[in-house]
């Protein structure tokens, strides 16, 4: 029988670099010396490239960091516009709901087999420690490396079952789930279950912050993977699933973690910095492994110099019916240009971005962190699940919103209202940050924007299976002898 996909890939993965540990075991220790080492030390590499390639996972220009991929969801959605197909065309297919789902599409393929790259690496780190972590010469550290190998198992297991198949509630989790490989060297496997998937990424996570608790060691850095980025990833799994009081407690834990960003820090360009306050993850710029002018802020930024956000002629635009929801008094208007407005390059000819275009990420270079989680979305994801179950969700959003919003007054709303008035302000907050497509797709709501003012491809198109990506032809179907043409998702 043919081995998984995942050993295919295998190699050439090594090969990725980190600021901090930027080789593979036998770089660092020969092999005939491999056994005498201390598994954390072979196993921390191994690890550490893997969560580098967040930033180097794609291919090809338009489609390379996690954020870029991020941004590509965001723009087959509601919120998020393309005024011009910009430099090359790059992403426009997106904002058109092109050429994105099918089994030969290169969109399901890329996001498949990304993260399936990721999860071999951390799968193969956690091979490197011993099954009784006690044996270890440092066994703290070994439970820190396997708590945060388990948790960004489940953060890309995560994806995939989100991308591959109908939403939980809606459907999705009596049908066909993804394989799930707990080892590196496993044989190739069928789709099996959506509940299984989903259970099977729950009790990853749990273990994942029991692990964190019990070695009493937290990274140094936001680049690497922290107990908070474990309880995001059980919060968002929670609420997917509809457990709101899990979701609600995970998130709490992040809130007790971390603080806002003020009006002045987010107006410095706070959204693109990993020593904001609100950043729990995510790649921090350096020269040696930057995606330069591929970069996500490349793309969004209208205020990048030689970026295709901006100079390319690609502004990424708020829809005018989200912008004008935005009160006023809240400085969160201010992260858009209320009317077109002409901006200057210092290398590149003046530009006209058009009204509304974003300014909330507004770095003149591409040499930039990326942020992937912030402390913000906990505050939402506690409040909506506060509002389906028990907890004063009015006082949560409140929370939030005030401090965004000084006039703004705790809501009296409950029920339905009131989750709708927390979704309004996740979009408001969250805009540009990759959740969008997650957030409808979990709902159940389409994208509508047939009554938007600013809008150039007036897409409509229902909730349901157009949100369900399809398995890739090539980079699956043909290779795993488990799944084959009648396993595939509908069109």
């Amino acid at each position: 029988m043919k081995k998984v996909i995942l050993s295919i890939i295998a190699l050439g993965l090594l090969a990725s670099c980190s600021q901090n540990l930027d080789q593979s075991p036998t770089d660092v220790f020969p092999t005939e010396d491999m056994e005498k080492v201390d598994p954390a030390q072979q196993a921390g590499p191994l690890l550490s490239n893997a969560v580098l390639r967040m930033h180097t996972m794609g291919s090809g220009t338009d489609y390379t960091s996690y954020k870029v991929q991020q941004m590509a969801m965001d723009l087959m959605g509601n919120d998020m516009i393309m005024p011009v197909s910009g430099h090359s065309g790059w992403h426009y297919n997106d904002y058109q709901m092109m050429y994105y789902r099918t089994q030969t599409d290169s969109r399901p393929s890329s996001q498949w087999s990304n993260y399936y790259k990721n999860i071999f690496q951390a799968n193969q780190a956690m091979e490197f420690l011993p099954a009784d972590l006690s044996t270890a010469s440092n066994p703290a550290l070994a439970k820190l490396i396997k708590a945060q190998a388990k948790t960004f198992r489940a953060f890309n297991y995560y994806h995939l079952i989100t991308l591959f198949q109908d939403a939980y509630l809606h459907g999705g989790k009596d049908k066909a789930g993804i394989p799930y490989y707990v080892r590196s060297d496993e044989e190739a496997k069928g789709r099996g279950n959506a509940k299984d998937v989903y259970d099977s990424i729950m009790v990853d996570i749990t273990e994942a912050i029991a692990l964190f608790k019990e070695s009493g060691m937290a990274p140094s850095s936001k680049e690497d993977i922290s107990i908070y980025v474990a309880y995001m990833v059980q919060a968002r799994l929670a609420l997917t699933m509809g457990q709101y009081s899990l979701a609600a407690s995970a998130a709490g834990e992040v809130i007790k973690g971390f603080s806002l960003m003020s009006k002045d820090q987010a107006m410095d360009n706070g959204f693109q910095k990993l020593s904001s306050p609100e950043a729990i993850w995510g790649y921090q710029w350096v020269l040696s492994t930057s995606l330069q002018n591929n970069s996500f802020s490349s793309h969004i930024s209208a205020n990048c110099n030689g970026g295709y956000g901006g100079s390319g002629g690609g502004f990424k635009i708020i829809d005018e019916r989200l912008y004008n929801k935005i009160a006023a008094s809240d400085w969160r208007k201010e992260l858009y240009y209320a009317a077109p407005t002409v901006i200057s390059y210092a290398s590149y000819a003046s530009k006209e971005a058009p009204a509304y275009t974003n300014k909330k990420f507004n770095s003149v270079s591409y040499e930039c962190d990326e942020v992937y989680m912030r402390a913000a979305e906990a505050y939402f994801i506690k409040a909506e699940a506060e509002a389906k179950s028990t907890g004063d969700a009015a006082q949560t959003l409140y929370n939030i919103v005030s401090t965004r919003d000084t006039s703004y007054t705790k809501s009296t709303k409950s029920g339905q209202a009131l989750v709708d008035e927390i979704m309004l302000h996740k979009r408001i907050e969250m805009w540009g940050e990759g959740l969008e497509f997650y957030d409808n797709k979990r709902l159940n709501i389409g994208v509508d924007r047939s009554s938007s003012q600013n809008h150039t491809v007036m897409k409509t198109v229902p909730a349901g299976k157009d949100f369900t990506f399809q398995i890739p032809l090539s980079g699956e179907i043909e290779l795993n002898p488990n799944i084959n043409d009648e396993d595939q998702n509908p069109l």
